[in-house]
């Protein structure tokens, strides 16, 4: 259940992060969610891909496509794809497996990227 939601509120920042550039908002804190969500992304492309059985590739192809849609400069995107890389390396070095503590983590993880989601959301639409 909260999978879905996160998955509907990036899906909304999706549909507006085409509308950034045309409307004024914090840059700076704005590249920061971004970089948060980018390490979330990588966290959830492990655990999720651990814990469930067809989301191997899911939070990766949802990285992708919020760096599609973002249409970043080159160093932004390596700033995003470098976070979510090594927070696919942290998670793995850390949960080695699927249990309690990474299906707990997955939860809380999503429950934070569906807020930064909004908050994103929100940044852009101002």
């Amino acid at each position: 259940m909260i999978v879905a939601v996160f998955f509907a509120t990036l899906g909304t920042f999706q549909s507006q992060a085409v509308m950034a550039q045309a409307v004024s908002y914090d840059q700076g804190r704005y590249q920061e969610q971004l970089l948060e969500l980018s390490h979330i992304l990588g966290k959830l492309h492990h655990l999720r891909g651990a814990c469930v059985s067809g989301e191997q590739q899911l939070w990766r192809d949802n990285m992708m496509e919020l760096v599609r849609l973002e249409n970043p400069p080159s160093a932004r995107k390596n700033a995003m794809v470098a976070d979510f890389n090594d927070a696919y390396e942290r998670a793995r070095s850390q949960y080695r497996s699927c249990g309690r503590a990474a299906s707990r983590a997955a939860v809380a993880l999503a429950i934070e990227g569906e807020q930064l989601s909004d908050a994103l959301a929100k940044n852009v639409s101002r």
